[in-house]
């Protein structure tokens, strides 16, 4: 038998996560797209499309970091996880969804409010159309 103190102890367990991650079905995606409205609906897609996180990578996205041409797209280093720059391919939908808003460009940021103003969250615009949409989990 072992004696003395447990060596495990001093182990540091890792944190799992609270939640299982879940993807929406081809369904469920569709009815929340059509519940939001612009801007919110190509924030959706270009996150679903894309794997962006919203608050530090899609919502600081700069029109010069975008590429439609190439259909690419640049994270920063300063907004990415990984401290890396990295470059994302763009879907038809998330290249669509890109022209759309440059058509209506109003600075620097791909995000803004139609006075320029950039967006912080879309945490409550999310939330409504979320609940718009019939069936949907999030």
């Amino acid at each position: 038998m072992f004696e003395g103190d447990n060596p495990v102890r001093s182990v540091k367990l890792l944190n799992e996560p609270k939640t299982k991650v879940r993807f929406l079905e081809p369904k469920e995606e569709h009815r929340l797209l059509k519940a939001a409205a612009p801007p919110l609906a190509s924030l959706i897609v270009i996150c679903l499309d894309t794997g962006l996180r919203l608050a530090l990578e899609a919502l600081t996205l700069k029109w010069e970091h975008v590429d439609l041409k190439r259909g690419l797209l640049s994270v920063a280093g300063t907004y990415a996880k990984s401290w890396e720059l990295r470059t994302v391919p763009l879907s038809n939908a998330a290249k669509a969804a890109l022209t759309t808003l440059q058509a209506a460009r109003t600075g620097e940021f791909v995000f803004t409010k139609r006075n320029g103003e950039v967006y912080t969250s879309m945490r409550e615009a999310f939330d409504g159309a979320r609940d718009r949409a019939p069936g949907c989990p999030m």
